[in-house]
């Protein structure tokens, strides 16, 4: 006697294709959205990507080696003017620095003796104390000079100083004339000596000063009168 026996399968299979129905049912979408990145999305990346790589080509073998050259090309000017034209230009610089201290050397020596403005003062007074008829800072030259004392009671002191340099009094009691001045040295001692006002001694006050000139005067006796001086002269102008 033979055993029979039925076992069905059929709930596990029915499970089974749900599962699997489950499962398409997910990997759709999924399916969808690969084939979308592969149709559309990859390709339009490909097109990008190659774009790029065409522009990287072009940056590597044209405008890389434009600009290789061109910075070489500046090196090479910044180099030639740091080796070359900067000594260049300094030892022109060093050689004109020198030649003007050349000549300012020069120059500073030289005597200063080119004629600028030209001047003239008259100064008369009463007092009995040294007044300031003239007082000039700078470098200069007198032409000449003259005095006067117009009362024959009257006794006028005048007194020249030139850089420091104060010459002798000089004293002229009155005649009412004018008397002209002219330097002269005795010795180690500067005067001023009297001449004729109209005589050709008044245009021989060869005399310059370097600094400074002071012109002083007084009526050191009388009462009557002023006393009075001339002077023509011209300051240098540099």
């Amino acid at each position: 006697m033979s055993n029979t026996f039925n076992i069905s399968v059929k709930p596990e299979i029915a499970a089974a294709v749900a599962k699997i129905d489950a499962i398409k049912a997910d990997t759709g979408p999924i399916r969808l959205d690969v084939t979308d990145i592969h149709d559309s999305y990859l390709p339009a990346v490909i097109t990008d990507t190659g774009a790029i790589r065409n522009d990287m080509n072009d940056v590597h073998d044209t405008m890389l080696p434009d600009v290789i050259a061109n910075t070489n090309a500046l090196r090479n000017d910044v180099t030639d003017i740091h080796d070359t034209e900067i000594p260049f230009i300094k030892t022109k610089t060093i050689s004109i620095l020198n030649r003007a201290n050349a000549i300012k050397a020069k120059t500073d020596l030289f005597p200063q003796n080119v004629r600028g403005r030209f001047l003239k003062t008259l100064f008369s007074t009463s007092e009995s104390a040294f007044q300031t008829a003239l007082e000039v800072t700078g470098h200069g030259h007198i032409y000449f000079m003259n005095v006067r004392c117009a009362h024959g009671d009257d006794t006028l002191e005048f007194r020249l100083t030139i850089d420091g340099l104060v010459f002798e009094l000089l004293e002229h009691t009155g005649d009412n004339n004018f008397i002209s001045l002219t330097p002269y040295q005795e010795l180690s001692t500067l005067y001023l000596q009297k001449g004729d006002a109209s005589a050709d001694d008044r245009y021989k006050f060869d005399l310059s000063f370097d600094r400074t000139l002071l012109l002083e005067l007084r009526r050191s006796a009388g009462t009557t009168g002023t006393v009075a001086v001339g002077i023509v002269y011209a300051v240098d102008d540099f």
